[in-house]
Formats: structure tokens, sequence, C-alpha cells
């Protein structure tokens, strides 16, 4: 529950800004019609969150007259984790990323369309994709349609290769969201830090990672060394957090969408994160190999396995879990191909 000091927080870094409570449907009703969202009669009749992330407070607005869309506010904390800072420009870079993919037929039919940015706020209005689920009951069903991944690798593959760091486009650095990625992915995870979350959502596994992670010293040499590549090399436009919770399906078709994340850097994180998901929804090694026979572009397989090792790690015992439907055996399992990985 948010309180004054959160509304300080929020003045600090937008103190010209609107800050959203989605109890008093009147200002934001109010603010919405500023910004031209609204006309003069439109009458908000319901506001909803829209979406179960760990970054943003998202929530759908409905109208009197049927038609809904979503807006995205980015506060300087973690809405899933008001305790940990965040960047505040965060929803700023997504609407980068979507405003470049609008340039590409094949990207932009993948991709919200954008209806409003209001950087003063932090805020980021979106379509509302109706009635589309994102993926993560591919962990629970173990099976991902071969249209679905056909089309995610023809995503990546256009985004890695069409937009990366030339005269014409500048660099995508987003190093605020990077650091806290880096975080949480190449450090905390490989410490006892990690042990608070763990404990409270998997703490059959406090063994293997008191043993097999924490104490190998090694292992955490390995993921900074590899955290730093995160940080530092690259050309490529990345998503930077390309996983079935970020992909919305709705009959035949696919989006993407969550791309705060995103930066110039190594592609081959975007794929270890896609191939350490297949692993942790128990995707048949078909599916694997589709993705990647399809996916047009050079990389560093060994890399992408190192990315894939991280991923599969802080997913199963760092902060930000996802909901996988493995045994304790089939986790620790994975955990052992990913620490080999990552060491390799």
């Amino acid at each position: 529950m948010l309180n004054e000091s959160d509304r300080e927080r929020f003045y600090n870094v937008f103190p010209s800004g609107f800050f959203i409570d989605s109890q008093n449907y009147l200002g934001l009703e109010v603010h919405l019609k500023r910004r031209s969202l609204l006309l003069a009669d439109d009458r908000i009749t319901h506001v909803e969150s829209a979406g179960d992330g760990n970054m943003n407070l998202t929530l759908r607005v409905s109208l009197e007259t049927g038609r809904t869309f979503i807006v995205k506010q980015s506060r300087p904390w973690c809405e899933k984790y008001p305790q940990i800072r965040a960047p505040a420009t965060r929803t700023q870079t997504e609407a980068k990323f979507y405003s470049l993919l609008a340039s590409d037929e094949l990207l932009s039919s993948m991709t919200p369309q954008i209806l409003d940015f209001d950087g003063l706020s932090g805020i980021l209005s979106v379509q509302d994709l109706v009635n589309a689920k994102d993926c993560s009951v591919i962990y629970i069903e173990k099976s991902f349609n071969s249209a679905a991944i056909r089309k995610l690798a023809a995503y990546l593959s256009r985004v890695h290769a069409k937009f990366t760091v030339s005269p014409r486009l500048e660099r995508l650095a987003n190093l605020e969201m990077r650091a806290l990625n880096h975080e949480y992915i190449f450090l905390q995870p490989f410490s006892r830090a990690a042990a608070e979350s763990l404990i409270s959502r998997d703490p059959d596994l406090i063994d293997f990672a008191e043993n097999s992670i924490w104490a190998d010293r090694g292992l955490s040499t390995a993921a900074a060394r590899l955290g730093s590549d995160y940080l530092s090399k690259g050309d490529a436009l990345v998503h930077g957090d390309f996983f079935p919770g970020a992909w919305m399906a709705r009959g035949s078709e696919l989006f993407v969408i969550d791309p705060e994340f995103a930066f110039h850097g190594q592609l081959e994180f975007d794929l270890g994160v896609v191939e350490a998901h297949f692993f942790l929804a128990g995707l048949p090694p078909a599916s694997m190999e589709l993705f990647f026979s399809l996916y047009e572009g050079d990389y560093d397989r060994d890399q992408v396995s190192r990315y894939c090792g991280t991923e599969v790690i802080r997913r199963l015992i760092g902060l930000a879990g996802v909901p996988v439907s493995l045994t304790i055996f089939q986790k620790e399992s994975l955990l052992k191909g990913a620490i080999e990985s990552l060491k390799q």
C-alpha cells in the first residue's frame, strides 16, 4: 500500500507530474482529457490492473463508450517491490523502442500502438490488446505452438538486424535500467542476498543454493564477468526481457510488450533468455531447435548458453521467479546445467 511518503518520492522525480491514484477516477479522467486522450464528454467507468508485471503501475481504463486502453506509469520504485528503487524514465525507453519498431510492418503488427507519452509524469498510454493473454501458460502446459515460435524468431531476427547502432541511429544506452537488471541477474542470485526471497518461494532449493551456488566463488566470478559483457558490449537493439510474460497471444496473433529494459548490446542476451524459458517451461527439444533454426543472424553459441545459465539461475534462485511446473529434481537438474554453461 502506497502512502504520502511514496507521493513525495514521486514528486521529487516528477515535480510537475500527475501521480496516478487508481481509486481516483475523476482525477485520472481530468488528466487524460488534458492529454487529449479523452473527449470532453467521455467518462471513465472502470479502472483495473492490467497484468502482473514487476516494474510499473499498469492499468486498463474503460470508458462509457466501451473503449479501453492501457495506461502505464513508471514510478521511482518497482511496483511489485516498492522497497527497490528503479529509474523513473523507463516508460520513456519503452516509448522509444515502440516508436522505432513502428517503422517496420512486421514489427509494428506485433507491437501495441502508442496513444500518448507524458514525459512529465512518466505515463505511457498504449492500445489495449483486448483478449490477449501472456504466454506464461507454457510453464504449465509444457508446450508452445510452432506458429508462435516462428513469430518470435522472426520478431527477434528483425529487431536485432534492423536497428543496430549507426550514424543514423543513436545508441540506446538505458544504463540505469541495465544496472538494475545487472544487480538482480548477475550478482544477487549468486550470493546469500537471494536467500530471503527463495525461502518464501521455494525453500526446497535452499540446500542446493547454499552448496552449489552461493559457496562457489568461481561461479560468482563467471557471472560477474558475463555481467560486464552485458553492461559494455554490443550494437544490436535488444528487447532486454524477452520471456513468456512479455509475449501476448490472441488467436493466431502474437504481440511483444514491456521493453523497458531495452538497450543496444549483445543480441545473445535475448537469445539466452529465450533458451532459458524454453528449458524452464519443459518444452521439447524440437521447440528449441525450431526457434534457433529460424533465427536469422550470427551469434556466439557459447555466449547464448552463458546468458541462458544466468537466466535459469536468477528465475529459480533470485527475486523474480516465474510459475514453473517442475519437480525439485527437475529444478536441480536445470540448475546444474546452468552452472556448467556459465562456467564454460
